[in-house]
């Protein structure tokens, strides 16, 4: 039979159809391959409308929240999926000035995974921001009962026991910061801002100037020294210390107020 026209242009719609489908399946089964599988794709997959990135390579903070909220509640996902999504996703909220929703998703991080050290401090800071310091000091307690030898935990759980006015208690982590690392100056500041607090004016000044022993450039000192001599009434101590840490750096605001406060001009004027 000698195909017709009409026969050989039905035959040809239906061959593209069928190669369109294909093709269809095909790509179907590389994006199966590709993100339908968190563990072996750790950000929602891009699209068009995203400039091709993903939760983890996205660099905006909306478009951020945007891609890695599918994977935080996909019951596929994995939990080190879910945990780089969250961690990712609570970055780009404390841009977006939304502490609580960050500190939300750091929770979701240590609930899954109590070992969490970064998850832990990053909510740790969110709560010393908020002047919820007995919660920092629980989430720093986490640390170091992870781990025994972090510093940083101590020091901090040190500035939190600090502003509960638990001075002995503050007293006792900077020094236990102290022993494992001697070379921390800025935790012997911190000691001296507790004696400094606690009325024992000398043994702030100690600490003070112990650590200036060991930098002589450390501003923070300058400025706390400062700070205790313009409480005892020694202003030109305190003007001397002042008038340092703007030698060392021209635009420390601070330092300016405080010479401003005390009568004295200022590299800006009054």
């Amino acid at each position: 039979m000698i195909p017709t026209s009409k026969s050989i242009e039905l035959n040809f719609v239906m061959r593209v159809v069928a190669a369109l489908a294909f093709a269809a399946m095909s790509s179907s089964a590389t994006l199966a391959q590709n993100y339908a599988e968190p563990a072996r794709a750790p950000a929602a997959a891009p699209n068009a409308s995203d400039g091709g990135y993903s939760c983890t390579t996205s660099d905006q903070s909306t478009r951020t929240i945007r891609l890695c909220s599918p994977l935080i509640t996909d019951p596929e996902a994995s939990d080190d999926v879910r945990i780089t999504a969250l961690m990712k996703r609570a970055k780009a909220w404390m841009v977006e000035e939304e502490p609580r929703a960050a500190i939300n998703d750091y929770t979701m991080v240590v609930e899954t995974d109590p070992r969490h050290i970064d998850a832990f401090a990053e909510r740790a800071k969110l709560y010393v921001e908020l002047g919820e310091h007995a919660l920092a000091r629980e989430d720093y307690t986490q640390i170091v009962n992870v781990n025994e030898k972090d510093v940083s935990a101590y020091c901090r759980r040190g500035l939190a026991n600090l502003k509960l006015k638990e001075f002995a208690t503050a007293l006792e982590d900077y020094n236990t910061a102290l022993k494992i690392d001697p070379n921390r100056i800025d935790c012997v500041v911190a000691r001296g801002d507790v004696y400094a607090a606690m009325g024992e004016h000398e043994k702030a000044f100690e600490e003070y100037e112990a650590a200036l022993a060991a930098d002589e450039g450390y501003m923070d000192a300058y400025r706390k020294r400062g700070k205790l001599y313009k409480t005892r009434g020694e202003k030109q101590l305190a003007i001397n210390d002042y008038s340092k840490v703007l030698e060392l750096n021209y635009f420390d605001l601070q330092a300016m107020r405080e010479l401003q406060s005390l009568g004295e001009l200022t590299p800006w004027g009054h």
